[in-house]
């Protein structure tokens, strides 16, 4: 079968040791995440998907392996809009805890960064400041029936203190996380098991020398009964969803391997 497929919605470009997520919104048309650390690999990987327009690019935070590929995505590319609170060089807007966007395929939630404490102490872990500044966004799929509900947390670089930090405000139960960080070992472990996600995306280099991800962060989500994707040892990783009768399907694919698993809902 061809990857991928016509009927992704979400897909984890490998982009070696970074982040490139994309969310699909209609034709030609998609959210980005991040641009990963190589121009050649998010450009391959939106000609792959036959993205022509970017609705909205959200850059989480000023780490080469987020941003060093935006030349990649502006290759022959339009976009229309760019979230960042640091200067990418192209025109932006800040955003905090509340601002939102709304369009007719995807509803969009900030969580994180709060402008209060977007230049307050360093937050403890194994980076900077700036992965604790990393944009948290929250995505709702469109659904008659709420309880059918799609959502997608994607979390940048943000560490424990920031993860609790969200977590006194949002510890709902979601379907898909973005694991921070590359799924390092710094992670809120309490906050991960009340968002309690069905699927877990890590976007993580092979054989990198940070030790990510961390055995015991994949632990930790095998026992919440998670299932974990991982672009080191996947490959790309493609989600789709649709819905049958009062059902929502939901299809995952790896590069080179077959679908894992049909799941109702």
């Amino acid at each position: 079968m061809a990857f991928p497929t016509h009927n992704w919605n979400i897909f984890q470009c490998d982009v070696g040791q970074g982040d490139g997520l994309v969310y699909k919104t209609t034709h030609h048309h998609a959210i980005v995440i991040d641009a990963g650390p190589d121009p050649e690999l998010i450009d391959r990987c939106l000609k792959r998907l036959r993205i022509n327009v970017i609705d909205l690019l959200i850059l989480t935070h000023s780490h080469a392996d987020h941003v060093n590929g935006l030349p990649g995505i502006l290759r022959g590319r339009r976009v229309q809009s760019v979230w960042a609170n640091f200067d990418p060089g192209i025109s932006h807007q800040q955003v905090f805890q509340g601002n939102t966007y709304v369009s007719p395929h995807v509803k969009i939630s900030v969580l994180w960064p709060q402008q209060n404490n977007f230049s307050g102490p360093q937050l403890s872990g194994d980076g900077s400041t700036e992965n604790n500044k990393s944009i948290t966004v929250l995505m709702r799929s469109p659904s008659v029936n709420p309880s059918q509900e799609v959502t997608l947390l994607a979390t940048g670089d943000i560490e424990p203190l920031a993860q609790s930090e969200i977590g006194k405000y949002f510890s709902s139960k979601t379907t898909i996380i973005k694991v921070p960080h590359h799924g390092s070992r710094f992670q809120d472990f309490s906050w991960l098991a009340k968002v309690k996600p069905d699927i877990a995306l890590i976007s993580v280099g092979a054989g990198n020398s940070y030790g990510q991800p961390s055995l015991t962060t994949i632990t930790a989500l095998t026992q919440l009964h998670t299932k974990v994707f991982r672009t080191d040892s996947d490959g790309a990783i493609e989600v789709g969803w649709s819905y049958d009768s009062a059902h929502l399907k939901i299809r995952i694919r790896r590069e080179g391997h077959a679908w894992w698993k049909v799941r109702w809902v």
